[in-house]
């Protein structure tokens, strides 16, 4: 398409269109990023809460950078613009293979635009001449800054390939790659290019943020896994601002202490597998922190510690959200809405098979305390607890990784 040269009521009318779409950016700047990532290729990108909130950055920076620039010299080649939130993102992905999914969120992030400055055209004007004459200028603006926005961003992520494999942490990947996958590699070719040995027991963390510049908190965490242990853990980054780790050993992480050391009010999050055996082990323990880092990410908890023994149960009900709101509402009626404290004295109550000492000790709570929190549950229940516990202390699951707080 060659580069058009717009009438000035061409470029007036664009430079209204740029208007709306900066003063309206917060209602349609997200729906553009959630479009990016649903285009073939990103199911990835889209599933891992890091690669998910970087390009979600990286596509809302790009098309804003468009819409300022039309803003100001409306009409005119708009350069691309690769900002911090798109270098992040280009690194996540040559860092984790997914470099060719660039070109197909860029294309569907595009159409999305199209769309949304069509509609805008039409009620600046209904003019045929005025609106052919600004559908062919817009048309044009977009479809090229897209093309040389992607080209650079292809650039860079050939530049950034060539860097990364002079580094040691390509062989790490691609051997925890292969066991991962259970491709045909011998546990001592394993053993040697990992420098880790898998024939013991194990724990899988994921510790990560979906902030690009959290690198120091991120490595502040993975270092508390090393402290005091005679084995040292192996750490695998795959991408920017995550770090998997295995951490050898029959001794159990300390839960309290983790979570003591994770800043609630911060953006690093900590997701931990079950402590397993062997190859096997290394491998399953892995899936479950992951699996638990994207319910996490999935329902938006606000949770900073996850372990996938406390969440299991309420990943598979969560895998259909609609469905477990659902089962919330129908089980828990009214109390799904009363208080946290009422809400976690029922689940003490049930998980200590009914003793109120044993709650009122678990809680540091008085034993009355106790008895009345849960008498305003009855009354709250639509059937009596004692005959739906099970079901009950489910319900009361989903609510506490969905609604921590409430």
């Amino acid at each position: 398409m060659t580069t058009p040269h717009p009438a000035e009521r061409t470029r007036e009318l664009l430079r209204t269109i740029a208007e709306n779409l900066v003063r309206t950016r917060d209602a349609w700047l997200a729906d553009l990023a959630a479009d990016s990532l649903t285009a073939a290729g990103m199911e990835a990108a889209a599933a891992d809460p890091v690669l998910r909130a970087a390009a979600e950055r990286a596509f809302q920076a790009s098309f804003l950078h468009w819409a300022t620039t039309n803003l100001h010299n409306p009409g005119d080649r708009v350069p691309p613009d690769l900002g911090e939130e798109i270098v992040h993102i280009a690194r996540d992905l040559i860092r984790r293979g997914l470099e060719d999914t660039a070109l197909a969120a860029y294309r569907a992030g595009q159409a999305r635009a199209f769309r949304l400055v069509v509609n805008m055209a039409f009620e600046c004007t209904r003019e045929p001449d005025e609106l052919e004459d600004l559908l062919d200028v817009a048309t044009w603006s977009i479809s090229d800054f897209v093309e040389s926005t992607v080209s650079r961003i292809m650039d860079m992520m050939r530049d950034e390939r060539a860097e990364i494999l002079r580094g040691s942490q390509p062989e790490l990947r691609e051997t925890v790659a292969l066991v991962l996958d259970g491709a045909p590699i011998t546990v001592q070719r394993a053993e040697s290019r990992l420098g880790y040995r898998l024939e013991q027991e194990h724990t899988a963390v994921v510790v990560w943020s979906a902030e690009p510049d959290d690198f120091g908190r991120v490595d502040d965490i993975v270092e508390i896994f090393g402290k005091r242990r005679r084995a040292r853990p192996l750490t695998v980054i795959p991408g920017a601002s995550t770090k998997w780790v295995w951490v050898p050993g029959t001794e159990d992480i300390d839960r309290e202490q983790l979570r003591s050391a994770v800043d609630p009010s911060g953006s690093v999050r900590v997701a931990v597998g079950g402590r397993a055996t062997g190859v096997e082990g290394f491998r399953r323990s892995h899936l479950d922190a992951i699996a638990a880092q994207r319910m996490v990410a999935r329902l938006d908890s606000p949770q900073r510690v996850v372990f996938f023994d406390e969440v299991q149960l309420v990943a598979l009900m969560t895998s259909d959200a609609e469905g477990a709101d659902q089962f919330v509402r129908q089980i828990l009626g009214d109390l799904a809405h009363a208080s946290r404290d009422i809400r976690e004295t029922v689940l003490a109550f049930i998980e200590e098979n009914g003793s109120v000492r044993r709650v009122a000790d678990r809680l540091y709570a008085h034993r009355n305390t106790v008895v009345r929190r849960v008498a305003r549950a009855e009354t709250l229940l639509p059937r009596p607890l004692a005959e739906n516990p099970v079901p009950v202390a489910a319900a009361l699951q989903v609510l506490r990784w969905t609604r921590p707080g409430a």
